[in-house]
């Protein structure tokens, strides 16, 4: 995609002449405006996907995010198939939460249209009536029309995200007006809308108007990961449901009304086999919880997989885009990685140990005591800021302006170790995603009292997997080094909550997720997120890696 924006200049005027496969309009019945010919330049500059309702359970805190959504399935031969769904976040700072005009947060992701895509614009006259309209095609903007300068119009803007099928002319269920337009298209179009008003200004210089076009529809990009079977993915078959097969977009609100036999979104690819494919799905479907994903077949090197119900009751929302991560991997299993004991659970190898802990000593040992004890870390430092003991931050760095990237120069879902990585050879410090993971994948039980003081280091949360009881990790409830202050330089604060909560780091690849790390106490464990607004990141925590 070009990040470029494409400017051009559409001029309209109620003398223009219609041309088949041009421009059309429709009898000026709102009046002549102060006599003079507006010039408007449009700029046609990204689309937009908009947060949709949280996924998975929230714990009683503000600042909980939500958890991805989460299903194994056992497909035989030691091997289970874990799909987990998330929403789709920007990982660029310019693309993170905005405030709407009534205050409401909204986080949106925006992305540059490619060249070519094809969109039509629709401008009415202030009293509804049709004035014209043209299709386009992006980088190819040629056809010019002229308006009245002193006019307030109203422009509507839509496409289905397409360079190759032609964008529908509106139908009208009665006279040619706003009220009564619609635009019908099939279920599987990726839909987009833009509507604003313009005041059009007569003269030589033109009238700006940004162009952002909203998806209406639900988008789900599938990711399928087979590395961890040493075999590449060669076909497909999937689809999503419910699904229904046709569309009407209301012009004068954006409103899409869904309709026909309800079916499944289907899709299908052949590919040049790779252990990683991704394929991108349009859902159309009102807000629900009964979505599910129907994999008909699925071939990863000699083997082909039938008739999976990957997952069901699935939260979808339209307009938001979701990324599903599909991972063919060995089943739960305790071992030895890099040397060091390990346990697998949904496909992740995790240390025993705290970072920092003995790794000969049994990890899972009654009662729970200091020797088993991590050390702490300030995001994004390899240095330790404190011992398993420590009271007091030492080193203590009071700005701790790291990038968010720090510990993770890949992604969520393909997490990269950096030099700044404290983790042992082997091993780097977990994603978000992978905490996520592990919380939804395990049966959770205490170990100790959970009572907080400088000196308790008999607490630990128990996790356990749903798969094999044997197959356990041991989290220590460390409490964290705080830090205090509205901004850097920060205050070193001392320990907090020893004893009581554990607190864990994670790579935290989203720079809308700055500060993002699991919390465990004697009633829940949570992934949570504390924005950029607060020193979060400048407090110590424990960190428990994840082999690689």
């Amino acid at each position: 995609m070009k990040n470029n924006l494409y400017n051009f200049t559409i001029i309209l005027s109620v003398f223009s002449t219609i041309f088949l496969g041009s421009c059309s309009k429709s009898p000026d019945v709102a009046g002549k405006g102060d006599g003079t010919t507006g010039v408007v330049e449009f700029n046609l500059n990204s689309s937009e996907f908009e947060r949709g309702a949280n996924l998975g359970n929230r714990a009683a805190t503000q600042d909980v995010e939500p958890e991805l959504f989460l299903n194994t399935l056992d497909i035989g031969n030691d091997m289970l198939l874990i799909s987990e769904l998330s929403e789709d976040y920007p990982n660029d700072k310019n693309q993170q939460a905005e405030l709407r005009g009534n205050g409401a947060k909204a986080a949106i992701e925006r992305t540059d249209l490619p060249e070519g895509v094809r969109y039509r614009v629709v401008a009415f006259n202030p009293d509804g009536s049709l004035k014209a309209q043209q299709e386009y095609i992006r980088g190819s903007e040629t056809a010019t029309m002229l308006l009245d300068g002193g006019v307030t119009y109203t422009f509507i803007v839509y496409s289905r995200n397409s360079t190759t099928l032609a964008v529908p002319a509106p139908s009208f269920s009665g006279p040619q007006t706003l009220a009564n337009a619609s635009v019908t298209f099939p279920g599987n179009a990726d839909v987009m809308y833009f509507r604003q008003e313009l005041t059009v200004v007569g003269g030589e210089d033109p009238n700006r108007l940004n162009i952002i076009l909203k998806h209406l529809n639900c988008q789900i990009t599938t990711t399928i990961d087979a590395t961890q079977t040493g075999y590449d993915i060669s076909n497909v078959n999937m689809s999503f449901g419910p699904h229904l097969p046709s569309s009407s977009l209301k012009l004068e609100d954006g409103v899409i009304t869904r309709s026909g036999t309800t079916n499944r979104s289907q899709t299908s690819a052949t590919f040049t086999p790779a252990p990683t494919q991704s394929v991108t799905s349009i859902v159309s479907a009102n807000a629900n919880t009964a979505t599910d994903l129907r994999i008909a077949s699925l071939t990863v090197g000699q083997l082909t997989l039938n008739d999976l119900l990957a997952f069901e009751n699935l939260p979808v929302t339209p307009g938001v885009k979701y990324n599903l991560l599909i991972r063919l991997v060995p089943t739960d299993e305790l071992l030895i990685h890099e040397g060091r004991p390990a346990a697998r659970i949904n496909g992740v190898i995790w240390a025993r140990h705290n970072l920092g802990a003995d790794p000969t000593l049994d990890p899972d040992a009654a009662p729970m005591d200091i020797t088993r004890h991590g050390d702490y870390y300030q995001y994004g430092r390899v240095v330790r800021s404190g011992a398993p003991n420590a009271n007091i931050a030492n080193p203590f760095f009071a700005s701790n302006d790291q990038p968010h990237n720090a510990w993770n120069s890949g992604t969520e879902d393909f997490p990269v170790k950096t030099a700044a990585d404290p983790c042992p050879s082997g091993y780097r410090v977990p994603a978000r995603r992978e905490q996520a993971s592990l919380i939804q994948g395990t049966i959770h039980s205490n170990m100790g009292p959970f009572v907080g003081g400088n000196s308790r280091f008999d607490s630990a949360k128990i996790l356990v997997s749903k798969r094999d009881i044997s197959v356990r990790l041991t989290l220590p409830s460390q409490g964290f080094l705080d830090a205090t202050g509205n901004g850097a330089p920060y205050n070193n604060a001392g320990i907090v909550n020893r004893g009581f909560t554990g607190h864990y780091h994670n790579s935290n690849a989203l720079a809308g997720r700055r500060a993002s790390w699991m919390v465990l106490n004697n009633s829940n464990i949570y992934t949570i997120d504390a924005g950029n607004s607060h020193p979060g990141e400048i407090r110590g925590r424990n960190i428990r890696c994840v082999g690689m």
